[in-house]
């Protein structure tokens, strides 16, 4: 995981925006070019964030099959049943589920992987956050374009 929580990262991003979304009136013709660079900011960061959640749901695939697997064969090795514990597993009682269908349930209330469910949901935020920032600055141009031609109009032109 980033040093960054995705909380922090979530705020950094918001104070990052709240800074570039404003549009200067009077400097148009600057803000038509930093239209291109804020656009070309936002796009690495959101690349960066897809290749760290794609990571994340790589994580989580593989230790939902080790759980599953561990769940579903059930903990007739000790040095597995102590591993397990060591890391706060439950045990079900005789070792593993009784139905097949209570193997799902063991899987998606294991603490550890709730915790990697929610770091997966905050990084899926993160992307989601910078997808709503990218369509924003599609629209800054159609505002920055009305802007000049609010100028245009104020001092007395078509």
């Amino acid at each position: 995981m980033d040093t960054l929580s995705n909380r922090r990262k979530i705020d950094q991003i918001n104070d990052m925006w709240r800074d570039d979304c404003r549009i200067h009136l009077n400097r148009l013709a600057e803000e038509t070019d930093r239209h291109q660079s804020l656009h070309a900011k936002y796009s690495d960061l959101i690349t960066v964030e897809k290749r760290e959640l794609r990571r994340m749901m790589t994580v989580v695939e593989k230790f939902r099959f080790e759980l599953t697997r561990f769940y579903r064969d059930g903990t007739s090795d000790p040095e597995v049943l102590v591993a397990a514990r060591e890391r706060g597993w439950i045990i079900p009682p005789e070792g593993k589920p009784h139905i097949k269908t209570d193997l799902r349930y063991w899987v998606d209330t294991n603490t550890e992987m709730v915790e990697l469910q929610m770091e997966l949901a905050d990084q899926n935020d993160v992307v989601d956050l910078i997808k709503e920032i990218l369509t924003a600055i599609k629209g800054r141009g159609y505002n920055i374009g009305q802007a000049i031609k609010m100028t245009i109009h104020n001092q007395g032109g078509n």
